[in-house]
Formats: structure tokens, sequence, C-alpha cells
């Protein structure tokens, strides 16, 4: 009898990333890296850790192979993972202001991937009512333990002023904070909290007093790195 593993994989869902041969194990030891990477989304991205072992198991389980066989929800499936991973991947190589600065959008992103889990459940007919009320409460629990390890990151000056490597990059992480404490006013809003501006501002003054540094205006033009995209095409030759 052919194992979980060999039936999964038979059916290809054992390679979640065809273009890098990835099985559902790579998959796993990746967003366990990551989930040890990620600062104010550690718990919730260990979460999703438990969800995607969770999917294996439970389709482990189905013993009549017709059911999956040629089923249009496994490629949905591994789209989801895919993206996430892809996603995720990028999010942790950022430094921990970037990091801070992106973790609403990161916490937007794994709640819209448990929701495609739950939508795919459903689709596949394995209907776990109880398992989505339990993610969405250890979600909110998540949310105040990830908030205080990404704090004591930022209070961590000297970490802030490494990853800045000085010059031109502790200037561009100084006007990054005074645009993100600046653009919280608004209708222009980054959507950050009182508590997080709050926090900027302590951040701020903090690595402007220990690099001897003194704080300028920002220019009018002035947007932060992450809020550029560039398109490569239109500078392909």
């Amino acid at each position: 009898m052919a194992s979980e593993t060999e039936k999964l994989v038979k059916l290809g869902l054992g390679l979640l990333l065809p273009g890098l041969g990835a099985t559902v194990f790579e998959v796993l030891t990746t967003l366990r890296d990551i989930a040890q990477t990620v600062r104010g989304n550690r718990q919730k991205c260990a979460q999703v850790v438990e969800r995607v072992e969770f999917l294996y198991t439970e389709l482990g389980k189905i013993q009549d192979a017709k059911v999956l066989e040629g089923n249009a929800v496994l490629p949905e499936l591994a789209k989801v993972i895919n993206a996430f991973v892809a996603f995720m991947r990028e999010h942790a190589a950022k430094h921990a202001l970037p990091q801070f600065f992106a973790r609403h959008e990161v916490d937007a992103r794994i709640l819209a991937f448990h929701s495609d889990v739950d939508a795919l459940f459903r689709m596949l007919h394995m209907v776990h009512i109880a398992a989505s009320a339990e993610w969405r409460a250890r979600f909110e629990e998540n949310q105040e333990r990830d908030r205080q390890s990404l704090e004591a990151a930022l209070h961590n000056t000297q970490l802030l002023l490494a990853e800045s490597r000085g010059g031109r990059g502790l200037r561009e992480a100084l006007m990054a904070v005074q645009f993100a404490i600046q653009s919280s006013v608004g209708p222009n809003t980054r959507r950050f909290t009182p508590a997080d501006v709050a926090l900027l501002q302590h951040t701020l003054g903090e690595m402007a007093a220990q690099a001897n540094v003194a704080l300028e205006a920002l220019p009018s033009w002035y947007l932060p790195s992450d809020a550029v995209t560039c398109e490569r095409e239109a500078f392909a030759f």
C-alpha cells in the first residue's frame, strides 16, 4: 500500500513548487525558517506551518484515490501555498524597520491564506468548521505576542543601526521612519495605530541620538524604497 507521501507525490501535490522541485516537506521547512526570521508575524507564521501540516495530513487520510486524482482543487491549493511562500520569503529578507512597516500588510496576507484554505477545504468537502474557528481565535492571540516581539526589535537601537550600515543607509532608514510617522496623519495614512506612531517616534529619536546625527526635514518628493516599484521590462534593451 502506498504511503501518504507517495500518494501525494503521485498526485502532483508532493511538488508544491514545480519550478524548484520542492516537496511538501521542503515547503514546510521553508515556512519554518521564515517563521524564525520574521519579527512581527512570527507566531502567526508558525500557525501557518501547522495549517499546512494539517492540510497535508487530512489529504493523506483520503483512501479513495479517485477523490483526488484529477481534482481541480489540488492545483489551486498548490497555487495558494506557492504564492504565500514567495510573498513571505521576500518579506523575511527585510530588516526590522521594513518588516515593521509591512506587518499589517503581512497580517492581511496571512488572513487571506487561511480564508483561501477554508474555501478550498469546502470544495473538497472537507468542512472543518471547528478547525476554522480555532485558527481564527489563535490568530487574535498571536497578534499581541508578535507585536511584543517586533517592539523589542525596534527598541534594540544597536540592531537597527547595524542593519542600516551607516552613511546613506542610515539616512534612508531615518527618512523612512520620518515618512511613516508623517504619513500616518491625513488621507494617505499608512494605517499605523497611535501606538505604532509612538513607538516609531521613540525609535527615530534613539537612532538619531546614538548615531549622533541631526534630523532634517523630508524633501517633498521623498518616497521610501518599499513604496516604489519598478517594472524591469521598461529598462530592457
